[in-house]
């Protein structure tokens, strides 16, 4: 059964890569989510958000919404039952599903995934991580579109540290 999925995943795979994300079509959409489909059933949990990241790009760039919302919601959904919901699968989730509730305008979900990513990405070992610093940027981008800039120059200035920290 995994030898079928991981060769129907191949096959997906063959048609997303080297997508021009300027260029996608309803099939490039489709082919994304049937290989999600078979990545489910081939991949581990943390597998499956490294490979979802990557696999994903393109779409983000091209502004798929309606897609990327509904496998980044079931992938939330996967990850938060193994590796579980304190994980840094999990905070990598919720940060790209929060970044796509904040390009589609809808602020208030948007803020409250990335600051679940946040607390949970503070609460590893190993701090400061440099995904700590990229959350904490993507809440300043937030807050500037919120109209909010003395919060946005908090979390700007947060991030500025760790990634001065980090290089």
């Amino acid at each position: 059964k995994t030898k079928n999925h991981r060769n129907l995943l191949e096959r997906y795979e063959q048609r997303l890569k080297d997508l021009d994300p300027e260029l996608i079509t309803p099939e490039d959409e489709i082919a994304l989510k049937e290989a999600f489909i078979h990545a489910k059933e081939t991949f581990e949990p943390e597998e499956l958000v490294s490979w979802f990241t990557v696999k994903a790009e393109p779409f983000y760039r091209s502004v798929s919404w309606k897609v990327l919302l509904s496998l980044y919601e079931e992938l939330l959904g996967i990850v938060e039952k193994k590796p579980g919901p304190e994980s840094p699968e999990t905070a990598s989730v919720l940060n790209g599903l929060a970044g796509i509730y904040r390009y589609m305008g809808n602020y208030d979900e948007a803020l409250k995934l990335f600051s679940r990513a946040l607390k949970i990405r503070e609460n590893l070992p190993d701090q400061p991580r440099p995904e700590t610093g990229n959350t904490l940027g993507e809440l300043g981008i937030l807050y500037t579109l919120m109209d909010r800039r003395k919060e946005a120059l908090s979390f700007y200035t947060r991030a500025l540290e760790i990634q001065k920290k980090n290089f």
